[in-house]
């Protein structure tokens, strides 16, 4: 079965990254904003054609069965929705930032979460400059 090109990269889409985080804004509700941002440029991104649906049907007259070939509509955007949810996407923080604060996030998306786990250990330096 072909994959579209959104599929391949939400399977490659795991690991640690780097995000600033602007003050005055919650981190919890700053992940939503990412995970709602991903959502939407995965659901733009061209996604598989529909799957072809086979139907063997009886014709009423010559009483002959007859294979018929037609769209699956199960299958599409229109019935099931978006593709792709802000809550497909899993964002976790080691040492968050505070509400007030602005800066570099570090950020485990989706299987990333065991890199986050050795940086965690790493004890890396944090940094409070206040003026």
């Amino acid at each position: 079965m072909l994959r579209s090109s959104a599929e391949l990269l939400y399977d490659k889409l795991s690991g640690i990254a780097c995000l600033f985080k602007p003050a005055d804004m919650k981190t919890q509700h700053f992940f939503t904003i990412v995970q709602e941002r991903l959502a939407s440029v995965f659901n733009q991104m061209p996604c598989r054609a529909p799957m072809n649906r086979v139907d063997i049907i009886r014709d009423r007259q010559t009483g002959k069965e007859m294979v018929v070939s037609s769209i699956d509509l199960s299958d599409t955007v229109q019935a099931l929705g978006p593709r792709y949810q802000p809550e497909d996407f899993d964002i976790q923080s080691i040492f968050p930032l505070e509400p007030f604060s602005s800066g570099l996030q570090i950020v485990s998306i989706n299987d990333g979460s065991k890199r986050l786990d050795q940086i965690k250990d790493g004890q890396p330096l944090r940094v409070n400059l206040s003026i």
